[in-house]
């Protein structure tokens, strides 16, 4: 798995619609839309691209929920004390991904709190990326069916952003033949989260 693009992960008072320093929910959202015309520019011209060659062509962007700040929160991570080190099954079932099972991200979303593994692919590179694959109930229908992730750069501090509007699909969703890392069963949310990429079909 690729990072593409390096999410710069801004305050939740820059999108609730509470004015912060950058002036308010409008940077944020801009923030956003900026990212994503950026990465699908990346998508159509990139010679790594995800997309097959011969689908660029007629590539005109991902697909996309609006900017919200419904699906940013504020969490907390608590490390694991001695991070185990799982292999993770993949779209491939003949190959797997080496990871260290890091911690949890937790938050609260309506009553309910929720929490989320978060990984960190090995070999380790600094810094540290918290690494968070998630499934909701959105996926299938309105998302990729295998769920999405999240990524975090590591804080010295367990505060975090956590902000759904960057979440991305796996390569494997536009070309199939990338091996993908899959959602474990106990990072499957029980509510729909509608942020972040929507799903687009491309077949090889």
């Amino acid at each position: 798995m690729k990072k593409v693009l390096v999410i710069t992960i801004i305050s939740l008072f820059s999108i609730c619609g509470c004015e912060s320093k950058e002036g308010s929910s409008y940077f944020r959202a801009n923030q956003v839309l900026k990212e994503r015309a950026e990465k699908d520019k990346y998508y159509k011209t990139a010679d790594d691209s995800p997309i097959p060659q011969e689908k660029k062509k007629s590539f005109r962007g991902l697909k996309y929920f609006a900017p919200t700040g419904e699906f940013v929160f504020k969490a907390s991570f608590m490390k694991n004390g001695t991070p185990d080190t799982v292999n993770m099954a993949t779209s491939k079932k003949e190959k797997q991904r080496k990871m260290l099972k890091y911690g949890k991200m937790s938050f609260t979303y309506g009553v309910k709190n929720y929490s989320l593994n978060a990984y960190v692919i090995l070999p380790v590179k600094e810094p540290k990326t918290l690494f968070i694959p998630f499934g909701d109930e959105t996926n299938g229908s309105l998302t990729y069916y295998g769920g999405r992730y999240i990524d975090i750069e590591e804080k010295q501090t367990g505060d975090y952003t956590l902000d759904f509007n960057d979440a991305y699909n796996p390569y494997c969703c536009y070309n199939s033949k990338y091996s993908c890392p899959l959602v474990p069963v106990e990072n499957n949310l029980t509510f729909p989260v509608k942020a972040g990429e929507k799903m687009l079909k491309i077949k090889d």
